[in-house]
């Protein structure tokens, strides 16, 4: 049996990283959905929200807790013998002036690029993911049970964190007791596993519920920078609309970049549709498939892949030979097979929402939750201050 077949049995829903069946952008959207309930619907409950940043991650893993976590999974011995030489045996030697010295052996960490790597880090990791758990259930970090629309009851103690690879989202009540828990919580996982926190850029937000004062005294416990601007998770902004039509501005801005790095003029009309082919086709992606883009929004998109094509120079006007309707079109029709934005934006929807009324995740059951339906989620009317879902 391969490990990878092994993990989504004993790796949390909470992981969405390296794990079969599980995506990136279903975080995503989870996360976009709390950081919204922690600004809009929490009412007068007083809740944070911390964003931690491991440091080296990899490159700390102690060896020996690597294994105590896998005897702790009942993996057989004759497999942690098996990791153990995979792991235990890398040395390393250093180019000085293009000539390497001696080979130094390693007495800790991961190999970065070794495939087995991804999957042992995901096992290391659920030592901190189950201990966040075990302190929530505890009522360390939610005491009498906070905002049900927050946190979800698919399982009795909610959601008190999400965590892709090394970054890691806490949610909890925005108490004394709930930080020094955190800080006790990371350095027991530190102890035992050497994953450091990195303080210097993990940052704390807080519910508008919540007094200036406090959250500057609350954020000094945890050793945290206060975040009060729009936060990134994942490449994407999570925070409001306004911080996602920064999110589209970015994008916009770098698909401008990308383009006019290269000189249109010296390309030929082959090049410049292969070259919008590659970068305008998936740049977008990411950002539509955790939340939609406006309409305005894809127009500029599609803009910047007009004026690339029939080489628009800014300040000069020039004829568009053909119809963008019919360069659009497959090649098999007579078009030169470039997406539409807008029909982009349907198909990446159209599989969110088949995956959404498919999943057999924690993830859809929060939404019923939260949204009070049963059965047909289309039901739902649309809020505009709502969420990205």
């Amino acid at each position: 049996m391969r490990l990878k077949e092994v993990l989504p049995h004993i790796i949390g829903q909470e992981q969405g990283a390296f794990i079969p069946g599980r995506s990136i952008h279903s975080h995503l959207l989870l996360v976009q959905e709390m950081m919204h309930s922690l600004k809009y619907g929490c009412g007068r409950k007083a809740l944070m929200a911390a964003k931690v940043d491991l440091e080296s991650a990899y490159d700390s893993i102690e060896w020996e807790g690597l294994f105590q976590i896998l005897r702790y999974f009942q993996f057989p011995d004759r497999w942690i013998r098996w990791v153990k030489a995979c792991v235990s045996t890398t040395r390393v030697a250093i180019l000085v002036n293009g000539t390497p010295t001696e080979w130094i052996p390693v007495e800790r960490g991961l190999r970065q690029g070794d495939p087995l790597s991804p999957y042992l880090f995901a096992i290391v990791v659920e030592a901190l993911s189950a201990k966040l758990r075990i302190v929530q259930r505890s009522g360390m970090l939610h005491g009498n049970q906070p905002d049900a629309r927050l946190l979800g009851a698919h399982v009795p103690e909610g959601i008190s964190h999400v965590l892709y690879a090394d970054d890691l989202l806490v949610v909890s009540s925005a108490t004394p007791l709930a930080c020094d828990t955190l800080r006790t919580v990371f350095e027991e996982v530190r102890q035992f596993t050497r994953l450091k926190v990195n303080w210097g850029k993990s940052s704390v937000r807080f519910s508008p519920s919540v007094p200036c004062r406090i959250q500057k005294w609350m954020s000094r416990i945890l050793h945290m920078k206060l975040a009060n601007g729009a936060w990134k998770y994942l490449g994407v902004q999570v925070m409001d609309a306004s911080s996602r039509r920064r999110g589209v501005d970015m994008v916009i801005e770098k698909a401008h970049d990308k383009l006019t790095i290269w000189k249109s003029q010296l390309l030929t009309m082959a090049g410049r549709i292969q070259l919008i082919k590659a970068v305008m086709s998936m740049l977008p992606q990411h950002l539509l498939m955790a939340a939609a883009m406006s309409g305005k929004g894809l127009g500029q998109l599609e803009k910047l892949m007009r004026q690339f094509l029939w080489i628009q120079q800014s300040g000069r006007k020039i004829i568009h030979l053909i119809c963008w309707d019919n360069v659009t079109k497959p090649k098999q029709e007579g078009g030169l097979g470039l997406q539409k934005m807008k029909d982009l934006r349907i198909a990446i929807l159209g599989m969110l929402a088949y995956r959404f009324l498919l999943s057999n995740s924690y993830i859809q059951p929060l939404f019923a939750l939260k949204y009070k339906w049963s059965g047909n989620p289309w039901e739902i009317s649309k809020n505009p201050k709502g969420p990205p879902i």
